[in-house]
């Protein structure tokens, strides 16, 4: 795996900037692939596509972000496996929020397979580790 130059994301909300991580280079040996599509590559990392604003902490589509590459040098580093995945709990607040947006059917999609990968995530592969038990609504 090689790192690339951080990718900028401004929110479309506020215009905050957060860092996330670019790849020059990387592949899928030692890879674990689940049911549920969920694809664990541990050379070859993905950004979430769903990420939340550090400054006003509301939730977007990462296509709805304007992205640069960063020009500082030292950006790879400060950016590594800055991947802005989001917890279970996190998606269900981003589908509340999004909820009275016109979301693309793609949209609706990604959405709502990340809140279902997020979900085996905390209560199916993780059983060890969860904090708490579903509710039933989830």
């Amino acid at each position: 795996m090689i790192p690339g130059p951080a990718n900028i994301l401004s929110c479309p909300f506020c215009g905050s900037e957060k860092e996330v991580m670019s790849l020059v280079s990387g592949n899928t040996f030692g890879g674990t692939v689940w049911s549920d599509t969920r694809r664990e590559y541990p050379m070859l990392p993905e950004v979430s596509p769903i990420q939340q604003c550090p400054h006003c902490k509301k939730y977007y589509f990462i296509e709805q972000a304007k992205r640069e590459y960063s020009k500082d040098p030292e950006s790879e580093m400060r950016s590594f496996m800055k991947l802005g995945n989001l917890s279970f709990q996190e998606l269900k607040e981003a589908i509340n929020q999004m909820e009275s947006l016109s979301l693309s059917k793609m949209q609706r999609w990604i959405l709502n397979h990340q809140y279902f990968k997020a979900y085996n995530d905390a209560f199916r592969r993780q059983t060890e580790t969860v904090a708490f038990p579903p509710s039933e609504e989830d």
